[in-house]
């Protein structure tokens, strides 16, 4: 029985087989120079230093402005961070405190005069949000006046 059914499972998979003499897989084998583009002809050395140069520094294969970098620590976060700081120290008149990112949050601390009402300052914690929504529009900002 074991060798009935191993003889069968070996007429299967040989059903399987591709035949290379059959004409539809001629239709679907590449064309003569995109297969000599590829292993017959050898790649010319300003092509390969174009080619392969950029893989040792990840930084350099990031073109795509899409891309974006989850890693830890990344240049994104950093620029980001960059903005907000600019953002409150060019439109206010008070000084950042620590801007810090947790996913898809941001959260920035301005340091505002104690003298500010609480009216005033809801009002002013409305301005500077808007400000850093405008410029920074892909995270959801929470601001603290302190």
């Amino acid at each position: 029985m074991r060798s009935i059914l191993l003889l069968g499972f070996v007429l299967l998979l040989s059903a399987c087989s591709l035949n290379p003499d059959h004409p539809s897989y001629r239709q679907q084998s590449e064309d003569r120079n995109g297969t000599r583009l590829i292993t017959d002809d050898k790649a010319q050395s300003g092509y390969d230093r174009y080619l392969y140069n950029n893989f040792d520094d990840p930084e350099k294969t990031r073109q795509n402005p899409n891309f974006i970098s989850i890693t830890d620590g990344s240049e994104n976060q950093h620029a980001d961070i960059r903005k907000a700081v600019q953002v409150i120290e060019t439109y206010t008149d008070y000084r950042p405190g620590s801007v810090w990112m947790n996913g898809n949050n941001m959260y920035v601390t301005v340091h505002v005069p104690s003298s500010l009402t609480a009216e005033q300052r809801e009002k002013e914690r409305t301005r500077i949000h808007k400000l850093l929504i405008r410029a920074i529009p892909t995270y959801d900002i929470h601001v603290r006046l302190h």
